[in-house]
């Protein structure tokens, strides 16, 4: 994956504590994607619905949101 090039070549965003919440209604995916950004040493808050998830960035405290699509 593209993303995952990045994040190993750029210092700025490898372990550096950033959480990513991530939404695939694959939960398999889901598993895949979270697994690999825990190991770049990132926190990760999975969610297999978009519902979900907005619910959840609506109430939380959340200083910067990024969308990307695949």
């Amino acid at each position: 994956m593209e993303i995952f090039s990045h994040l190993t070549h750029n210092s700025n965003y490898y372990n550096h504590n950033h959480t990513i919440l991530s939404v695939d209604d694959e939960k398999d995916i889901l598993n895949l994607f979270c697994d690999c950004l825990q190991k770049f040493g990132y926190e990760t808050i999975p969610f297999n619905n978009p519902v979900d998830a907005l619910s959840y960035i609506s109430t939380s405290n959340i200083s910067n949101c990024y969308v990307i699509k695949h």
